[in-house]
């Protein structure tokens, strides 16, 4: 009964960004029988991937988006990979990537990335779920965005970046690379822990995709979690 009883194949879920959370998120969504999925990054697998990627040895030096299509194939479902920054598509293009899908899932370590693509689904109405890890993934973050309901990113987090929210698009596209150095910063983080994040995350995707489901009540505060998993937070993170 986790499960809608007509399923979850004909959702169309945007992935942003194909590393370590991203690869894990993703399997789970596809295991849970999300059908269509479009994948957006251009980075490629090293060997430091290897501890906390869904890929393998046999795809270094390929790119993310590529690899883990593969991967999630093989749970029977449609993937669209494409090797692009975010940060080189036009604002129509960007818009044209976020409009189509039930639910957007950002998980880049640029504030940029993740700004604009907060931006182009405030414009679009798509649902956003933006997930980020901190410190080794010893803690992290997942913020919800939808349409009139709580905070969009820029809202909850626009302390990372010093734009004003009355410049247009195309000067915050440059403006959002300009993070605040006080910032947390996302690092590599270990796999125990990102597959921790990863699974709450992926939790909350499904309730977005599914809210008639048995996950509803995840999303009654809006919602902003800041979270830690198996491992002790430390550093700065040790006093929140």
């Amino acid at each position: 009964g986790l499960l809608p009883s007509e399923g979850l194949r004909g959702k169309q879920l945007a992935l942003i960004g194909a590393g370590s959370l991203g690869s894990m998120i993703g399997n789970v969504l596809a295991e849970a029988g999300v059908g269509q999925f479009t994948i957006i990054d251009n980075d490629q697998l090293d060997g430091a991937n290897l501890s906390r990627h869904l890929c393998g040895l046999g795809d270094i030096g390929r790119c993310k988006a590529a690899a883990l299509a593969d991967s999630l194939r093989g749970r029977a479902v449609q993937v669209d990979p494409r090797d692009v920054d975010v940060l080189d598509l036009a604002d129509a293009d960007l818009r044209a990537v976020i409009q189509s899908p039930d639910l957007v899932v950002a998980t880049t370590d640029s504030p940029a990335v993740q700004f604009l693509v907060n931006e182009s689904c405030v414009r679009t109405g798509t649902p956003g779920l933006f997930v980020g890890a901190y410190e080794r993934a010893h803690a992290g973050e997942i913020i919800v965005v939808r349409s009139g309901v709580g905070a969009c990113l820029f809202c909850a987090v626009g302390f990372r970046t010093g734009v004003a929210p009355g410049v247009e698009t195309n000067e915050r596209r440059l403006a959002y690379q300009d993070a605040d150095a006080e910032r947390l910063d996302a690092e590599p983080g270990l796999g125990a822990d990102i597959a921790f994040l990863s699974s709450v995350a992926a939790a909350h995707a499904l309730a977005l995709l599914d809210p008639g489901g048995s996950r509803t009540d995840l999303l009654q505060d809006g919602r902003f979690l800041l979270l830690h998993g198996g491992s002790r937070p430390d550093g700065q993170l040790a006093e929140i």
